[in-house]
């Protein structure tokens, strides 16, 4: 039986990051935030994955 899988791509440029900065949306530390909070949870969904943990 097939699994369906979803997966949701969002991509934001360091132009992108840096107007949402000039316009005093996020801040630099906030950046960084968004970065870390994206590579944890690529780490987890990885970790999360049957039979790849031996790939992380």
């Amino acid at each position: 039986m097939a699994e369906k899988v979803q997966v949701v791509v969002v991509k934001i440029s360091v132009e992108d990051l840096r107007a949402l900065q000039a316009l005093s949306i996020i801040d630099e530390r906030s950046v960084g935030d968004l970065i870390r909070e994206a590579i944890k949870k690529y780490v987890e969904s990885r970790r999360n994955a049957p039979g790849l943990d031996s790939q992380i």
